[in-house]
């Protein structure tokens, strides 16, 4: 797994489902979609810091990818 983590696959799938770009909606929506507390949403769509893999699992099963794609592998 590589350390560092580029959420640009990540906003890519989430603009293919429509999800909404205002950061705030887009947070809300993925905390929904991912049952996930804010903080670790923020986290996983605006830092570069590789995501559990349990988030990261369950992150590529609601957008149908492999989890290796998601992370840039």
């Amino acid at each position: 797994m590589p350390s560092s983590f580029d959420s640009q696959r990540l906003h890519r799938e989430l603009d293919k489902i429509g999800v909404p770009h205002q950061q705030d909606e887009r947070v809300a929506a993925v905390s929904r979609l991912l049952r996930l507390k804010t903080f670790a949403t923020r986290s996983l769509l605006y830092s570069r810091v590789v995501p559990p893999k349990d988030v990261l699992a369950r992150a590529a099963s609601e957008l149908e990818v492999d989890p290796e794609w998601l992370v840039g592998k």
